[in-house]
């Protein structure tokens, strides 16, 4: 599979998924399998969802 598109199927960028691929993360093995593996191996505080500023990772437009 191609890293950019499993990286925008992951909702992270492609900088990020080199990162956990470094980590350990199956990229060779689908989006099932990262999935999985980013549950098990990431702590959950360590999402977008989590962060302390609201921000979601969407970039936002210039004025």
């Amino acid at each position: 599979m191609n890293k950019s598109k499993l990286a925008r199927d992951l909702g992270i960028s492609r900088t990020m998924l080199y990162k956990l691929e470094a980590k350990g993360m199956p990229t060779n093995k689908g989006i099932e399998a990262c999935i999985t593996w980013r549950e098990q191996s990431l702590l959950f505080t360590h999402t977008k969802q989590w962060r302390i500023d609201g921000n979601k990772g969407v970039k936002r437009e210039s004025a």
